[in-house]
């Protein structure tokens, strides 16, 4: 494969990736304050139960934000 071919290869590969990141961020932009605090700590690896003691809600409340909170 030529040096142009794969420059255009890489070019089409990292305009992919900058096309998925700013779905991602338009998708993060809609969620409210509340379901980015849990998606946060979705994140770091926290289970229902205590996601919702950090936050100071009911666990039931906790599973509803991270579900709403899928990026």
């Amino acid at each position: 494969m030529g040096l142009v071919a794969k420059a255009l290869e890489l070019a089409e590969l990292r305009f992919e990736a900058f096309r998925e990141h700013q779905k991602i961020q338009s998708r993060y932009a809609t969620l409210s304050q509340r379901e980015r605090e849990v998606m946060s700590l979705v994140i770091d690896g926290l289970a229902n139960r205590e996601i919702a003691e950090t936050l100071g809600i009911s666990p039931k409340n906790s599973r509803s934000s991270s579900g709403a909170s899928h990026v």
